[in-house]
């Protein structure tokens, strides 16, 4: 059970003084309940977007249809579920890559007829949840350094990157304890490991860890683009999940350090390599067919 006075609970103040809890939905944190809720949405695009037209396949097109007749109740109740988190930098992104779709495939007319419902949607979606909170959203559209959770995010950067060049690290898991012994006398809510995946890796593998780390995602990400050329819409949604996944890790640690979010990241990179086999066994086979 979460009070609003407990200390290390995921909350802020609004101007009146009042102080409000984010949303965790039975996961450890607001942030993880927002990366699950990211998914989740943009696997409704998917079933929207793209099982529509795909009348020939083994999917069940009329539990399709029976499913689909009801979006406009669970789509806005996932929308005020990721909300309800006012995690700042996931929602951010969901609006970033709302926007980069509606603009490279809204003048097209048959996406256009799929994507306006699903652009109206979420500015009603919007537009209500701002009315009724607007105190607690206006609060949280402001980014101060005066801010907890941006000052430890400082402090935390600030002790990965400090004593110089790290060859080797400080062993695989090892921060927190690390930052108990450097820092023995800070309140114990604060000992968590770097809100930062790529400098985690740093801090405890050593550059030459995080250089294969990072060269291991970019490497997914070039071959992906690469052997797909981005050629359908479906190439590109993958590549901007993959990559607002990756751009959540710059500001949290849970992709690496709890269970939940290594199922986001590694399922996020699983689902792009998967998609890449596909394309290549899609190409195989029409090469062979025009034999």
């Amino acid at each position: 059970v979460l009070g609003p006075y407990m200390t290390g609970v995921a909350s802020f103040f609004v101007e009146s003084g009042e102080k409000v809890i984010r949303a965790y939905g039975t996961t450890p944190h607001p942030n993880v309940l927002a990366a699950y809720l990211f998914l989740a949405i943009f696997a409704f695009y998917f079933l929207w977007l793209y099982q529509k037209q795909n009348r020939n396949s083994t999917y069940d097109t009329m539990k399709y249809h029976k499913l689909m007749k009801f979006w406009w109740v669970w789509y806005p109740a996932m929308l005020f579920g990721l909300f309800f988190t006012f995690s700042r930098v996931t929602i951010f992104l969901l609006c970033v890559c709302v926007l980069v779709s509606a603009l490279i495939y809204g003048n097209i007319k048959v996406w256009r007829t799929r994507l306006m419902p699903l652009f109206f949607a979420t500015l009603i979606v919007i537009c209500v949840f701002s009315l009724i909170y607007w105190p607690e959203v206006s609060t949280r559209l402001t980014v101060s350094s005066e801010e907890e959770a941006v000052q430890l995010r400082m402090f935390y950067n600030k002790e990965a990157l400090g004593g110089g060049l790290n060859l080797f690290g400080i062993g695989l898991g090892d921060f927190t304890g690390w930052l108990m012994e450097q820092n023995p006398n800070l309140p114990q809510h604060v000992y968590q490991p770097v809100h930062n995946i790529y400098l985690l890796v740093y801090s405890e593998v050593g550059v030459i860890g995080a250089v294969f780390f990072l060269l291991f995602i970019g490497g997914l990400l070039y071959e992906f683009i690469k052997r797909t050329a981005l050629r359908e819409m479906m190439h590109n949604s993958f590549v901007l999940v993959t990559a607002s996944v990756v751009v959540m890790g710059l500001f949290d640690h849970f992709l690496l350090t709890i269970q939940q979010g290594r199922f986001i990241l590694w399922l996020s990179l699983a689902l792009l390599v998967g998609l890449t086999k596909i394309n290549d066994d899609a190409n195989i086979n029409s090469a062979t067919t025009r034999r």
